[in-house]
């Protein structure tokens, strides 16, 4: 008789939000009405749960969850038309709710990434995951389920709601955190060149052994903060600083880059669009490198629901402090366009550009660059991306030894692979296999590099 008078209070009190239904039973949360409302049972009637709607038994099951009676809840979904497809998945998706209703946020997580596991299109249980997400304030995991739920058109059909959630816990989060920490084992960990020997004036000239390329492992650390504040309901200030630290033991060399950014960012409609100054800066052991700063502009937009673009044109000084001759403006852009297949399944084009020039022409040049990407997951939460490009690089002055100026080839890929539903000790793994060989008729320049970054991120 429990459940028949947890029916009873349910048909006096108010419609629950339909969307909280649908995250049960897969149901359209935009397709239900008031129509759907349960009556009343007759005082000591049998509920048979087979005979009731969709709607209907996710009403009875979420205020059973609510009224702390986990047990009945998974009775009644157990119970409700265990014949049919996504029997199972209901079962956990309960369990997840559970899971949620008494704080433990990780298995409710975990739990709804094994009904994804299993029905990857199951936009309902992506928005509660992402639900649970923002109550303990993961921006990161929040930001790639909201990129699959705008892809897939769910957020629209829900008025935004996906995506003012993310804004909300932004705001809630303005301060995030990442550190991350990697090995780097290369075949090229100097920027060596594949050459032994050279030939000036047909004359030949071995080149010196600690600049043909060497192999070794390096260790990297990184921290990355970023800062963002609502100004209004559609401008915010953001700002970002990062740090990464590489040492390479075999050959004694320690490097430090150190970049930041000040900024605004807006959205228009669908796009969005932000504009910052930006600062960078090298070191190695002993000095400083060098340093650059200008403004980058950032344009993101989604054209449909398969297709989206970005591109980041920036221009800015940079200035060497062991060659002057290197000192100079550089300009480009940053750009790609995406066709969504699917939930976080897309097909890349990119294409990149730069222009330099520097005080001595001959360490001026044009660089022009084009690339291919795919994103898949794959079973069992992992996700993989393989990219392909080619570029080339033109250098204005003659460079030394040759009758023309240095010309370089390059071309390479990558292969990554990230685990998205694991830590180890609270850390997210990612392994990226990278492939770069770079043609040149300048020596030195002539290199090949296979290297891998075996990654563990932390993030607040």
């Amino acid at each position: 008789m429990g459940l028949a008078n947890a029916w009873r209070r349910l048909a006096a009190i108010r419609v629950v939000k339909v969307v909280a239904v649908a995250f049960l039973l897969g149901v359209s949360p935009y397709g239900a009405h008031s129509s759907d409302n349960p009556t009343s049972a007759p005082k000591g009637a049998i509920i048979k749960i087979d005979e009731l709607s969709s709607v209907e038994v996710g009403r009875l099951i979420r205020n059973l969850i609510a009224a702390k009676r986990h047990e009945d809840a998974r009775s009644v979904v157990r119970q409700w038309r265990p014949q049919t497809a996504g029997h199972k998945e209901r079962v956990i998706f309960t369990d997840a709710m559970i899971a949620s209703h008494r704080g433990n946020y990780q298995k409710s997580i975990a739990l709804y990434r094994k009904v994804l596991d299993a029905d990857p299109d199951n936009d309902n249980a992506r928005f509660a995951m992402a639900q649970v997400m923002a109550a303990i304030g993961d921006v990161d995991g929040l930001k790639s389920q909201t990129r699959f739920l705008v892809q897939s058109g769910f957020d629209d059909n829900l008025d935004g709601a996906v995506t003012k959630l993310l804004e909300r816990t932004r705001n809630a989060a303005p301060l995030q955190m990442r550190f991350y920490g990697s090995l780097l084992p290369s075949s090229n960990i100097n920027n060596g060149t594949d050459r032994s020997t050279i030939y000036i004036g047909g004359i030949p000239l071995t080149i010196d052994e600690q600049l043909q390329r060497k192999s070794g492992i390096g260790l990297l650390g990184g921290m990355e903060v970023s800062y963002r504040h609502a100004l209004t309901s559609n401008i915010s200030f953001i700002s970002s600083a990062r740090g990464v630290l590489r040492h390479y033991p075999s050959i004694d060399a320690t490097q430090l880059t150190a970049d930041g950014s000040l900024g605004f960012a807006r959205h228009i409609g669908i796009t969005g669009v932000s504009a910052a100054f930006t600062v960078s800066s090298n070191h190695n052991a002993s000095q400083f490198v060098d340093l650059s700063y200008g403004i980058r502009l950032e344009v993101h937009h989604r054209f449909n629901k398969h297709w989206s673009g970005y591109i980041a044109p920036y221009a800015r000084r940079e200035e060497n402090f062991i060659n002057d001759n290197y000192d100079g403006w550089s300009a480009g852009f940053h750009s790609h366009v995406d066709y969504a297949f699917g939930r976080n399944h897309f097909l890349r084009g990119i294409g990149n550009a730069k222009n330099r020039e520097t005080q001595l022409d001959r360490f001026s040049y044009t660089d022009l660059e084009i690339g291919l990407g795919y994103n898949r997951p794959l079973p069992l939460n992992v996700n993989a991306y393989v990219q392909i490009n080619a570029a080339t690089r033109h250098y204005d002055g003659v460079y030394p030894g040759l009758n023309e100026g240095q010309e370089d080839f390059r071309w390479g890929g990558k292969v990554a692979f990230t685990k998205t539903d694991f830590r180890l000790m609270g850390l997210a793994p990612r392994v990226e296999y990278k492939f770069e060989r770079l043609q040149s008729n300048a020596a030195f320049s002539d290199r090949t590099t296979h290297g891998f970054d075996i990654r563990l991120t932390k993030s607040f």
